[in-house]
């Protein structure tokens, strides 16, 4: 179970989170849990913002095996990439959209901005390489 808010009121809202990373993605997770193995549905709770009235409303959504599977397969290879682009020291960008994404700029910002030459540099200014210790949570 999730719970969204949503400005966005339209039919296709409920239909769209069927394919939802998130939510496959935890469809598939209960599913690794021997005694939800079985598990395919998921249960979402939309709040729906509007400026003369908030509406509630309860979905279940159904994953199949096919969905499922497909969405792994997508991350094994997303993975696979992240991995290549690791090894080859180069990231490439693929276009403004996910830089205003969630309505503000995105704190990478200024090295994708910056000349490919000058990109380091920027790097070394304005970030820290913090290890992120998931032992100390």
């Amino acid at each position: 179970m999730d719970h969204k808010t949503s400005t966005w009121e339209s039919q296709y809202l409920v239909p769209s989170y069927t394919l939802s990373n998130q939510f496959v993605g935890y469809v598939w997770a209960a599913q690794q849990i021997p005694e939800y193995s079985k598990v395919n549905n998921f249960i979402v709770d939309v709040l729906l913002m509007s400026p003369k009235n908030d509406s509630f409303f309860r979905s279940s959504l159904s994953m199949n095996e096919t969905i499922l599977a497909e969405w792994k397969r997508g991350i094994e290879v997303t993975c696979a990439q992240i991995l290549r682009m690791h090894y080859d020291n180069f990231y490439p960008m693929y276009g403004k959209d996910a830089c205003t994404s969630w309505n503000r700029l995105c704190p990478y910002f200024d090295i994708c901005s910056a000349s490919h030459g000058f990109r380091q540099t920027v790097m070394n200014a304005q970030y820290s390489k913090l290890v992120w210790d998931t032992a100390a949570r």
